[in-house]
């Protein structure tokens, strides 16, 4: 089974979920930030697709939504799974999954996830440390990704 891992990430966050996602698959993984590229992957190519994004001020990034609402008919013939990462509560976050992919989508897809955030400040500019600074109330890096959260994504995406 081949299957794609098409992201976008900000500052990193998403990335880094991705890699690790790849590392837990038994077999090879191709990893994809879809902002990146001029072209989007051919999906036709791949058994399963896994798309993962991060929340920025309540949305997710305009690539994937995009990529999600233009491949739809092909995505409801894949194995999907969503992941997000966000600072919000992972009970919480769910709705942004309701409210910013095709419904669909998220009907089909097997594994709807929150991974947790992260708040590096070196990946940020002067205006985005500022912000989150107030936000957080802290100059404290925090990083509260899960990696329970990753290792029972890829349990049961792997079981289906």
């Amino acid at each position: 089974m081949k299957t794609l891992i098409v992201y976008d990430s900000k500052h990193g966050i998403v990335r880094d979920c991705a890699e690790k996602l790849e590392h837990k698959f038994k077999e090879k993984v191709t990893v994809i930030k879809i902002s990146k590229k001029k072209q989007w992957p051919n999906i036709d190519e791949f058994d399963s697709i896994i798309i993962g994004a991060s929340v920025h001020i309540g949305k997710i990034q305009k690539s994937i939504k995009d990529f999600c609402e233009k491949n739809l008919d092909k995505l409801k013939h894949k194995k999907v799974g969503i992941f997000l990462c966000s600072l919000t509560e992972p009970a919480e976050a769910y709705h942004y999954i309701e409210e910013q992919f095709p419904e669909e989508l998220q009907k089909h897809a097997i594994i709807k996830s929150c991974f947790g955030g992260a708040v590096i400040f070196e990946r940020m500019n002067f205006v985005e440390r500022f912000m989150m600074k107030k936000i957080t109330k802290s100059s404290e890096n925090i990083n509260n990704v899960s990696e329970d959260a990753i290792e029972s994504f890829v349990r049961t995406f792997q079981k289906e």
